[in-house]
């Protein structure tokens, strides 16, 4: 196994990595134990689903079951499955292991129209997004707009999911939309191109 070493600094962003559902499944088991897991399937499941595969929110989500051996893990799912809350759940107030701190060094490090397009793409209640929307909401050129959108995937900030299609994971659009400020006239193109 070879072990990789980053050099940070504010101008760096911090790529954000996803597991698939199995991976995160075993993740979760190798931290807490295939029992805890099996006491309560579904409220895993749900856990699983809401940290999207983040490897940081699954730690974290380990880190405060096994904190408190006893707790109840429908009561963390429904936290973590509430918008208006899942960040906060993922912010175990250490800005080395916080979801929310780990986002806001890469979005510190973007260039100015990446971060635009990011809050953008955060206020859009869409599961993805094609180039031309994309290119709609932003005011921006098609081909500018796919030189962001490939920045943006290139930090891991955003995914292709499909030929000329993008998304954003959950908790990404989360904290993208808590930068952004309303912007009416972009949403207003946007609905226009639809």
């Amino acid at each position: 196994a070879t072990t990789e070493i980053y050099t940070l600094s504010l101008h760096d962003a911090l790529p954000i990595y996803t597991f698939d559902q199995r991976r995160a499944r075993d993740l979760l088991a190798s931290r807490l134990g295939p029992e805890r897991l099996a006491a309560d399937p579904e409220a895993v499941a749900r856990m699983v689903a809401s940290c999207g595969g983040l490897p940081l929110a699954l730690s974290i989500v380990a880190g405060r079951i096994g904190s408190r051996p006893d707790r109840d893990l429908t009561e963390l799912a429904e936290e973590l499955r509430d918008t208006a809350t899942r960040l906060s759940a993922l912010d175990d107030g250490d800005p080395v292991s916080s979801v929310p701190a780990a986002l806001s060094w890469s979005y510190a490090a973007l260039p100015a129209d990446q971060a635009a397009v990011f809050r953008l793409l955060g206020t859009v209640p869409l599961p993805h997004i094609g180039l031309t929307a994309a290119a709609s909401l932003a005011g921006l050129p098609v081909a500018a707009t796919r030189t962001v959108l490939s920045g943006l995937v290139r930090v891991c900030l955003l995914d292709t999911c499909a030929e000329g299609r993008w998304r954003m994971h959950d908790v990404v659009r989360l904290y993208a939309a808590e930068q952004a400020e309303p912007d009416g006239a972009a949403l207003h193109r946007l609905a226009e191109y639809y």
